[in-house]
C-alpha cells in the first residue's frame, strides 16, 4: 500500500470515529439530565418507603451513598503531613511536565524514584 493511500485510510478511519464520537457525546448530554430526574423519583420513593433496593424485570435500582474528597487547602494538608507523619492524603501520582523540566535541568528522575519513557510514533493531520 502505498503511503498516500494509508494516509487517507487513517485520516478517513480517525474522522469516522470523531463524527461516532459527536454524534454519543450529543445523545449523552441530551438523555443525562432525563436520566437524572428519574433517578431522582428512585430516590425519593426509596426514602420515603425506606426501601433501599427496587428488583424489576428490567434491572435493580438501588440506593447508595457516593463519596468524595477534594483538596481546598493544599497548604494545610502538608503541614498535616509533617506534624503526624501521615502522608496518607497523597496520592502517588507522578507530573510529567515537571519530570522533563528536571530533565532539561539536569536531573535523573530515577534517582527520585521516577520512570520517565519517551516513544517516537507517527501522528496524522489533514491537511
Amino acid at each position: 500500500m502505498k503511503i498516500n493511500d494509508i494516509v487517507n485510510q487513517y485520516i478517513g478511519l480517525r474522522n469516522a470515529i470523531a463524527s461516532k464520537k459527536k454524534e454519543f457525546d450529543q445523545f449523552k448530554k441530551d438523555n443525562e439530565e432525563v436520566m437524572r430526574a428519574l433517578e431522582m423519583q428512585i430516590l425519593e420513593v426509596s426514602k420515603s418507603t425506606g426501601v433501599d433496593s427496587f428488583k424489576t424485570e428490567f434491572g435493580t435500582a438501588f440506593r447508595t451513598t457516593k463519596t468524595y474528597a477534594k483538596l481546598f487547602d493544599a497548604d494545610a494538608r502538608i503541614k498535616y503531613a509533617l506534624e503526624s507523619g501521615d502522608f496518607g492524603l497523597f496520592t502517588s501520582h507522578v507530573n510529567k511536565l515537571h519530570t522533563i523540566e528536571l530533565l532539561n535541568e539536569g536531573v535523573d528522575p530515577s534517582s527520585l524514584g521516577v520512570d520517565y519513557e519517551s516513544e517516537e510514533v507517527i501522528q496524522f493531520r489533514k491537511n
